[in-house]
């Protein structure tokens, strides 16, 4: 279970920063 969660986390971080990343070439 704890596994789980950690792996939901960084999916979570990771997803942000593509998030990121999108918005910030899309502004440029």
């Amino acid at each position: 279970m704890e596994t789980t969660q950690i792996v939901e986390e960084d999916v979570v971080i990771v997803g942000a920063g593509i998030a990121g990343l999108t918005t910030a070439l899309g502004l440029h």
